[in-house]
């Protein structure tokens, strides 16, 4: 039973090719782990020896083991997916930018004839009004 177990471990684990790197990245993206703590990680599988905190916080250009490819390649695939979504966010920003207040012209409206009529209708007139009570006294 150890044997098929250990036949298991090594191809997923084993064979850097065989892995899923999406792990890593999610590993990374998780907020209670960084970057460090994948190293970290990998070292352990890896049977690499140990770094002090500092020297994990390092460059890694010129750390060509398995665990430095991994971490190189976590990173670019990082700052790949972060330059496409920031592409993504500036493009739409573009297209629905009109659709913020501080863009939109701004629309004079003049008064409506309702409110015209209505304010010369409520002024006070001085021409005293007669009426006609008699039809005939509108022929004379």
């Amino acid at each position: 039973m150890a044997l098929s177990m250990k036949e298991k471990y090594d191809k997923y684990w084993d064979n850097m090719d065989n892995m899923n790197f999406l792990l890593h990245v999610a590993l990374v993206l998780d907020p209670r782990n960084k970057l460090y703590y994948l190293k970290y990680c990998l070292g352990l599988i890896y049977g690499e020896p140990e770094e002090s905190k500092e020297e994990m916080f390092e460059s890694d250009d010129e750390d060509v083991s398995k665990r430095g490819q991994v971490v190189k390649r976590v990173k670019s695939t990082l700052n790949e997916l972060y330059k496409r979504t920031m592409a993504t966010f500036d493009c739409l920003l573009k297209t629905y930018g009109f659709l913020t207040p501080d863009l939109w012209i701004e629309t004079r409206f003049s008064r409506s004839p309702f409110q015209e009529y209505t304010d010369m209708l409520a002024k006070p007139t001085t021409k005293a009004i007669t009426y006609v009570e008699d039809a005939a006294d509108i022929a004379a």
